[in-house]
């Protein structure tokens, strides 16, 4: 999986937990969106499955779904 493929995957897993927690993905907090407080929250679910956040050692073996 590329890293813009990971980031795009994160970011969508971002807005899903957001949207889950009942708040409107892009309203601005804190100066940034809120989905982009959930990136923990996702980074949490991938390291799981077995997946590395972009830019991760493991990501660069190829790691994948």
């Amino acid at each position: 999986m590329s890293f813009v493929q990971m980031t795009n995957l994160r970011e969508r897993a971002a807005r899903a937990l957001c949207r889950k927690a009942g708040h409107a993905e892009d309203i601005i907090f804190d100066g940034k969106p809120a989905w982009a407080w959930f990136l923990s929250h996702a980074d949490a679910v991938f390291e799981v499955i077995g997946l590395a956040r972009p830019g991760d050692q493991d990501l660069q073996g190829g790691a994948g779904i």
